[in-house]
């Protein structure tokens, strides 16, 4: 039986560039302009690639992927921007469920209404119309990755490639390192909802209003487009979310890109280790 082969996606390098040196991966061409990488973790297969910003190119390369190889399941990786309102701070991961698909519906002087007004669903789904939130929360996928790592505080370990849970009692190896490790090795892990936008909030008065609209905890460019695409396929997905700013503050100096992406990566690699397909 050939090994599963699961393809982790991000948009641009800096979403998992970490990651491809962590697992050792190799290059092995391009898909649609942008590179794709192979490599094999605990008995899976791996291709990662980059799909380019934005949603168009997300489900373009999302298909082409799935058209192309037979996929076990989408791991799509990224940054986002959380709320000021919601519980999420800059450093933190979020497992996205459900994710909002923004910028849809009818737009009015007024407000924006929701899909269900034009009355055509983007997609039918173990029998049921979506039209703006798109839920894996119940898939065996998404259900095996809490239970590798329950929501919780976690911290990076001594070589900053795996997610330690700051609860646990730390091991031998990592006793010396617990009370010392960098503020920046810390971050909270949890599920919760996620909106995709094409336009990014540009103040705080925009990312207030869109946290009231969606309820959502934190809002990105792509995931939206990658669920969509995968559930249209019959595809286990997940859309994984490292916090590098608050939405609203386009202030890059206050962002914290690298160090989150670098929690994320090691949530990742821990699962990748443990993960049972």
């Amino acid at each position: 039986m050939p090994s599963p082969l699961i393809v982790i996606v991000a948009a641009v390098h800096q979403e998992i560039d970490g990651l491809l040196q962590g697992i050792g991966a190799e290059p092995a061409g391009t898909i649609l302009g942008q590179p794709f990488w192979r490599g094999a973790l605990n008995g899976c297969q791996l291709l990662l690639a980059l799909t380019g910003i934005g949603k168009v190119n997300a489900a373009a390369a999302t298909a082409w992927l799935l058209a192309a190889f037979k996929v076990s399941a989408v791991w799509h990786l990224g940054c986002a921007g959380s709320y000021a309102d919601g519980p999420l701070a800059v450093g933190d991961v979020l497992l996205s469920d459900p994710v909002w698909c923004g910028d849809e519906g009818v737009l009015t002087r007024e407000a924006i209404h929701s899909p269900r007004e034009i009355g055509i669903p983007l997609l039918r789904h173990r029998g049921q119309e979506i039209y703006e939130q798109l839920s894996v929360a119940e898939d065996p996928l998404f259900q095996q990755l809490l239970r590798l790592t329950p929501p919780g505080r976690y911290r990076l370990d001594r070589d900053r490639r795996l997610a330690l849970p700051v609860s646990s009692a730390p091991g031998r190896a990592d006793s010396d390192q617990s009370s010392a490790a960098p503020s920046e090795d810390w971050f909270g892990f949890s599920f919760g909802p996620s909106v995709t936008l094409g336009l990014v909030s540009g103040d705080p008065e925009v990312a207030h209003e869109r946290f009231i609209r969606y309820g959502a905890w934190a809002e990105n460019l792509e995931g939206s487009a990658v669920v969509q695409t995968c559930l249209r396929a019959a595809v286990p997905v997940i859309e994984c979310r490292a916090i590098s700013n608050t939405a609203g503050d386009r202030d890059k100096h206050n962002w914290r890109l690298e160090a989150a992406m670098n929690h994320c990566h090691a949530l990742v690699h821990t699962w990748l280790q443990q993960f049972n397909a």
